[in-house]
């Protein structure tokens, strides 16, 4: 599972947050008891550098529902909404696609000279 986290974590070139591409590092959409099983979770993978990384703990700014919607813009082939509420302990339904879809509306775009340099 590390080899795949750490492949998973090369092909993400960038913070998804503010674009920096040195000294990244992943963020779990997930704390507490359920961190351990999101390590191992490609659903609950964020890249992000140090700073951002600080922020993502701040649920008063990042809510799950936000990191969710995060995740579908920036990862969408490992986007798994169902994965990541069973994860946490919740129902599949506990976050529902219809919140995430909502919370689309906060993610701001990936800067056009990132796409061009890494997509």
């Amino acid at each position: 599972m590390v080899a795949r986290r750490t492949a998973w974590a090369k092909s993400q070139k960038f913070c998804w947050l503010c674009g920096a591409t040195s000294d990244l590092q992943v963020h779990e959409i997930s704390r507490g008891f359920a961190r351990s099983k999101a390590v191992k979770e490609p659903a609950c993978w964020v890249r992000c550098c140090p700073e951002c990384h600080d922020l993502l703990a701040d649920y008063s700014v990042w809510p799950i529902v936000r990191q969710c919607a995060l995740k579908l813009d920036r990862n969408p082939q490992c986007y798994d909404l169902a994965a990541i509420n069973r994860l946490r302990g919740r129902s599949a339904r506990a976050i529902t696609q219809k919140e995430v879809d909502a919370a689309l509306a906060t993610i701001e775009p990936v800067p056009a000279y990132l796409v061009d340099a890494f997509c």
